[in-house]
């Protein structure tokens, strides 16, 4: 009778882990529209609003200035906690790396010179 016990105790445990696994996979946290800001470039302050979604295994999106201009993102390197994205703007291949603060913020660089904030644009 004890070891049923134990025995039910532990399939119990693996089938609610298991779901929270998987609930954990299925969080794409970056995958949203975030209002990027750019600190103290030589041109200033910019502002844009970066779209990312999931296509299958991968990210992909873009950028979209205040002028409406859009710049497709042509790389993203994904970490647990950060991305790394790569796109062409005025003739540079440039990247912005942020890193998750928390539920709706990034911090990071710009060519790891300009420092960079992310904020999720909630609807």
């Amino acid at each position: 009778m004890k070891l049923r016990n134990i025995i039910l105790t532990g399939l119990l445990f693996l089938f609610t882990s298991s779901i929270l696994f998987a609930n954990q996979l299925n969080d794409d946290f970056f995958a949203d529209r975030w209002q990027v800001q750019i600190f103290d470039t030589p041109d200033g302050d910019h502002t844009m609003v970066m779209a990312l979604k999931r296509d299958g295994d991968n990210l992909t999106g873009w950028f979209e200035g205040p002028d409406g201009t859009r710049a497709e993102i042509e790389r993203i390197q994904e970490a647990e906690n950060s991305i790394t994205v790569y796109w062409t703007a005025e003739g540079y291949y440039v990247s912005l790396q942020l890193d998750k603060k928390d539920d709706n913020n990034l911090t990071g660089n710009l060519l790891h010179m300009f420092n960079s904030t992310a904020e999720r644009i909630v609807d």
